[in-house]
């Protein structure tokens, strides 16, 4: 079997990426949590204020508007 050769991925220029707290996505994020079973979705879910994860090394934090 032949192995397929690896890209090398120039990541230079993303450092402004990797900088995840000087950057401009908020600190608190809203979520939807799903507290019980039913077919009415006010009465299954809530929102709730939270703090952003900090994403990890295989994780992508992805800002919504």
């Amino acid at each position: 079997r032949r192995r397929l050769a690896r890209p090398i991925i120039d990541m230079s220029y993303s450092a402004h990426f990797i900088d995840f707290k000087g950057s401009s996505i908020a600190s608190r994020m809203k979520k939807v949590v799903v507290n019980k079973l039913s077919p009415k979705f006010r009465e299954a879910a809530s929102v709730q204020t939270v703090p952003v994860p900090t994403p990890a090394d295989a994780d992508l934090l992805v800002r919504n508007r």
